[in-house]
């Protein structure tokens, strides 16, 4: 049953809506809370993390009911069909409802480009419990697979489906992988460790083969990788349909301010469907901060959202990474890249089977401005105190 009426409706229940949820009780306990989303809200980031036995267990499934019991939310399972501003109502399909404010979390999904074969029983992206579930489901049978996408989800993957014996390829489009995070070489140094895993870069995908189930991947220069499984992992697209239609302003995200307000009176957004300065930053961090900007806005605590560079850290059985900051693809006249390989001491090394250490630090004039490391992490924080106090 779906209330009438709440002082604040929050679209989703992601960690943009808990972290939303939660900084609106701390500021008054009095307000009624009510959380609309189709899904229980699951700590997406952290699937890839996470064993497959893990998949079904509480912590992951859904929003605990002790916590929406300790915070005061109503949580309200249903689809949300539409956002009426000017009257201040959510339609959904339990029925609507009316707001004070409302916040507009409904988050992202993932992208499959429209190569001829994904949609083949086998073929799924790794984005929500019920991708992980359909994996699960199909492993027994898998002795080969192969991952579309060499960013950081798709590394996970690869390494998650390695550790259970699978035979698994993966597949990156641009010439080197986590284009988004590290330079070339530091993305080449990786890739020669990664030896529990096939690792093809600058390859273009022609189409995955099958009747109705998936027998492989066949690349445009001919190539073809037999397997029973394909995980796509090619990005995230904003969900901003309901706000297209509302009249807000969109783009690829939905448009908001410093303050997480959108164009819409009393609407505000927040997490991977929000746009601040061009940018939808669909990462895990930054939809906390969006959520607690707009909670606290709403309490009438001023309150701003400042885009941060949040490190990257990939703990592999194969080597572990940490990478943060600017990693400049070339030096130039004010910027120095100092670049260091050695055998290190076990007793540090995260991944001892792997005793070389690798590190890259760029510096403009005398201050870091990027690291990364590879398989030696122990000046991992000492590396984050730098970069956040601008010192060398």
């Amino acid at each position: 049953m779906i209330p009438a009426r709440a002082d604040v409706v929050i679209l989703g229940s992601g960690i943009a809506a808990q972290t939303a949820a939660e900084t609106l009780r701390r500021y008054d306990p009095e307000m009624s809370i009510v959380m609309i989303s189709r899904e229980p809200g699951c700590l997406r980031p952290l699937l890839t993390k996470a064993c497959f036995e893990r998949i079904g267990s509480p912590d992951l499934d859904c929003l605990d009911s002790s916590w929406l019991e300790a915070q005061s939310v109503v949580f309200v399972s249903a689809e949300v069909t539409a956002l009426c501003p000017q009257e201040h109502l959510v339609r959904t399909s339990a029925g609507t409802i009316g707001y004070g404010r409302c916040i507009y979390a409904l988050g992202s999904d993932a992208f499959v480009p429209p190569i001829p074969g994904s949609t083949l029983e086998g073929v799924s992206p790794i984005r929500t419990l019920a991708h992980m579930r359909t994996i699960k489901r199909r492993l027994p049978d898998v002795r080969q697979a192969v991952v579309i996408g060499g960013g950081v989800i798709g590394l996970e993957a690869g390494q998650m489906l390695a550790s259970y014996g699978v035979e698994t390829t993966i597949l990156e489009a641009l010439p080197y992988l986590m284009p988004r995070v590290l330079d070339p070489e530091t993305a080449e140094e990786y890739r020669k460790r990664l030896d529990n895993c096939r690792v093809e870069t600058g390859v273009n995908v022609r189409c995955i083969t099958g009747d109705t189930e998936v027998t492989g991947v066949a690349l445009a220069d001919g190539r073809q990788f037999p397997c029973q499984l394909v995980i796509v992992s090619c990005g995230v697209r904003s969900n901003i349909q309901i706000a297209r239609e509302a009249g807000l302003d969109v783009d690829r995200g939905v448009v908001v301010r410093q303050d997480m307000r959108t164009s819409a009176p009393d609407v505000y957004a927040c997490g991977d469907c929000a746009q601040y300065n061009g940018q939808c930053s669909a990462l895990w961090k930054p939809a906390m901060e969006q959520g607690r900007v707009a909670a606290m806005e709403i309490c009438g605590k001023q309150a701003s959202f400042h885009p941060q560079s949040f490190p990257v850290m990939f703990y592999a059985p194969e080597a572990s990474l940490f990478a943060a900051g600017n990693l400049a693809i070339s030096p130039s006249e004010s910027l120095r890249v100092v670049t260091t390989r050695s055998a290190a001491d076990q007793s540090i090394l995260v991944n001892p089977r792997k005793n070389r250490a690798y590190s890259r630090l760029v510096y403009e004039g005398d201050r870091l401005v990027g690291a990364a490391l590879i398989g030696d992490l122990s000046s991992m924080s000492a590396i984050q105190k730098l970069l956040a106090q601008g010192g060398i």
